[in-house]
């Protein structure tokens, strides 16, 4: 830039969005996190990160994704993804959606669902004796969520697993000693049971023995037995400092025995998991770059019933996987092997597959780091490695641009309409003939006059494209479709779910009942004329002030001609507990210069729970109540039409905070973009929010139609009369 100011005028366009990479993915508490990085303006933006990856059948495809929210003047948002193995398993790469560049694909080397554990210890020597094998509890704990490896320890090591679990081994030669702590302090993950063997050994005594997390002391305790008074122990809550954190612990997982800890200043930032007495069951500490962990209980059900229970599978699944999630984790010995690209990223996010020669790659131990490579996943027998444009360290900063260099913050291409200047410029050109033939003819005398006044004519007929003419044309095709309209509130991310959501509505609409619509539109309240429209989504963000004189007066107007608005704060009521502007404080401040009616919350009595299906509540992407307006008493008091005759019995408004565009949305190829609630629970919540869009869109179209089915008794009277 310096170089070019020398040679004439420099201006650097940044553009009018943000920035925005991602990090190598990481495992906290159950769930995949993925780190988002932005530089940029300080206002908010939203973006949604996709997990893409393989289905069964082969067909790259999203399979789950997350939308992100920055906080006001924040660099650093957080995308989770609780996915269970299966799914895990699949996953290539997380990508940001829309964003077109390198820096906003983070490539996974498979390991996020494929760790390489190997286990070292006793097995049966019979299948009688199979129930009896602590390692048969490994086996069907990480069957479907590791790579097994059963090796003798010294091969383990040289196989560079994720994890290496020791089932009741206390002894270790000096040389496996050593190479067990060089491959710990160089990022491994060693999963250490107790057992018989651990309680008679005097290992782990030494305060300072590197391959224990803490001290031990000698036997072990009984806690349910004949020569026992104590009972069996249950399992306490897991704190939030424990990997285990947030996993449910069932009622049936007890312990009978257990090596205990000797007492000492480190124990408690230590223990992982606590018996319900306060003596630890699991601990662990960090190691370099590593971790040990000690289970101080059997593999096998000999000590308690934890190997029975689903939360061995989950405890297990959280230690291998948080293991393995960084993808990238290699040994000293990576710099002597030879990479093969298997996938690249070009410099706009586009992820291909590639079938070149083998590419020598210096790698640092155990880091992503490599010189003069593409983004992509490089292979070398059965390791493969993921290299990103963006590491977990990287942060990103706005250019600094020398004093000589002009700065735009924003470039937008104008479009110039040509139609009418090229339509005069023919009828010049035709009058300029013409003039030229009455000359030639020798008759300009008498023809001249003629041919001027044909000229101002033709001129002051020529169509000009004026904003009045382009509002007449969208009046005209408003009143032969009928469409819905969302709220432009100025934020892209909110405005995008909006249309996405409206655009899903109409489309269930389309299936299911005889509604046809026209594909929703987005409305400036302050200008846009809103009475073409029958149902008005308003997603009312923390960020949008007070409403201007004309506002008040299009909406108020709106609102007395019959029109619904549904105000959707989107916060589910949990703003108040954290203490931050909500868009219901907001909507409180809007509603204060709106005509609106007093509310009540909206009963199963109340039209909208039958103008379509029969409901008794309305959830959205949440669970929370819906507001509509008040009729001074329970439809059973009144005896009549519930909303009475205003607005022909359409609620001029409905109020909640259920995120119902959300639970709406589909992207252009019809799939959801966001998930609702979880499994089978999720599907029917989102199967009772696109019922509440219909009745919703039923009511705002057909009015009181269906309240007038309270005098539907009566009506039968008196046709039997």
């Amino acid at each position: 830039a310096t170089e070019l100011a020398k040679r004439g005028r420099v201006t650097a366009i940044s553009g009018n969005e943000d920035i925005v990479a991602l990090r190598p993915p990481y495992f906290e508490n159950g769930s995949i996190m993925v780190d988002v990085a932005r530089v940029g303006p300080a206002g908010r933006v939203a973006v949604t990160v996709d997990a893409v990856g393989e289905t069964p059948s082969g067909t790259v495809r999203i399979l789950e994704s997350a939308s992100v929210e920055f906080a006001r003047g924040a660099t650093r948002a957080t995308a989770e993804f609780r996915l269970p193995s299966q799914v895990r398993k699949r996953i290539g790469r997380f990508e940001i959606r829309g964003a077109g560049s390198a820096g906003a694909v983070t490539m996974t080397s498979g390991t996020i669902a494929f760790p390489r554990v190997s286990v070292f210890g006793g097995r049966a020597r019979n299948e009688g004796e199979l129930l009896f094998d602590p390692l048969h509890y490994l086996r069907a704990a990480l069957g479907d969520s590791g790579e097994f490896v059963d090796a003798a320890l010294e091969d383990a090591i040289l196989s560079n697993p994720d994890v290496l679990i020791l089932v009741d081994v206390p002894r270790l030669s000096q040389s496996e000693s050593r190479a067990l702590e060089e491959w710990t302090r160089n990022g491994g993950t060693l999963v250490r049971f107790a057992g018989p063997r651990t309680a008679a050994s005097d290992a782990g005594r030494a305060r300072d023995d590197p391959l224990y997390p803490v001290r031990l002391k000698s036997g072990r305790r009984t806690l349910a037995g004949e020569l026992s008074w104590a009972e069996a122990q249950r399992l306490r809550e897991f704190s939030s400092s424990s990997p285990f954190f947030g996993l449910k612990i069932p009622d049936d997982v007890e312990v009978f025995a257990q090596v205990l800890a000797e007492p000492d200043p480190d124990l408690a930032s230590r223990i992982y998991a606590r018996l319900e007495d306060g003596t630890p069951v699991v601990t662990g500490k960090e190691l370099g770059r590593g971790q040990v962990v000690l289970i101080h209980v059997t593999a096998d059900a000999g000590w308690s019933t934890l190997p029975l229970s689903e939360l061995f599978l989950e405890m297990m699944d959280r230690l291998t996987v948080s293991a393995s999630v960084d993808g990238g984790r290699l040994s000293d010995q990576a710099a002597e092997l030879t990479w093969s690209p298997e996938l690249v990223v070009d410099a706009y996010g586009r992820v291909t597959p590639v079938a070149g020669s083998a590419v020598p790659v210096t790698l640092t131990a155990g880091g992503m780091a490599a010189t003069g490579l593409a983004p992509g996943i490089y292979a070398s027998d059965r390791v493969r490695v993921a290299i990103n444009a963006v590491s977990s360290d990287v942060e990103l900063v706005a250019p600094g641009w020398p004093d000589a260099v002009e700065r735009m913050e924003s470039f937008r291409a104008m479009d110039l309409p040509l139609k009418r200047y090229l339509l005069v410029f023919a009828l010049l050109a035709l009058i300029c003939d013409m003039l030229a033939t009455v000359r030639m003819s020798g008759k300009t005398r008498r023809t001249a006059p003629a041919a001027l006044g044909t000229l101002v004519f033709v001129l002051a007929s020529v169509p000009s494209t004026s904003d009045a003419q382009v509002a007449d044309a969208v009046a005209t095709a408003m009143t032969r479709n009928t469409v819905l309209a969302y709220a432009v509130t100025g934020d892209a991310a909110t405005d995008r779910v909006s249309a996405a959501g409206l655009r899903g509505l109409t489309a269930e609409l389309s299936i299911r009942t005889s509604v046809q619509l026209s594909p929703p539109v987005g409305v400036d309240l302050s200008s846009d004329e809103l009475s073409f429209y029958p149902l008005l989504y308003w997603p009312v963000t923390e960020f949008q002030g007070p409403l201007d004189f004309e506002t008040q007066n299009n909406l108020n107007r709106y609102l007395r001609l019959g029109g619904m608005i549904l105000f959707d704060t989107r916060d589910s009521g949990i703003g108040s507990y954290l203490n931050t502007v909500t868009g219901s404080e907001r909507l409180a401040e809007i509603a204060a210069s709106l005509d609106i009616p007093a509310l009540e919350r909206a009963s199963k009595e109340h039209v909208l729970s039958r103008s379509f299906y029969l409901l008794d509540r309305f959830p959205g992407r949440y669970r929370g109540d819906a507001w509509v307006e008040a009729t001074g008493g329970s439809s059973a008091e009144a005896g009549t039409d519930v909303l009475g005759h205003v607005n022909d019995g359409v609620t001029p408004v409905v109020i909640g905070g259920n995120d119902w565009a959300a639970s709406w949305a589909i992207t252009e190829n019809g799939r959801h973009m966001f998930s609702v609630g979880v499994g089978e629970d999720g599907q029917r919540q989102r199967e009772l929010a696109i019922r509440f869009g219909i009745n919703l869109v039923m009511n705002a179209l057909t009015g009181n139609y269906k309240s007038d089915q309270v005098h539907i008794q009566a009506l039968l009277k008196l046709l039997d009369q």
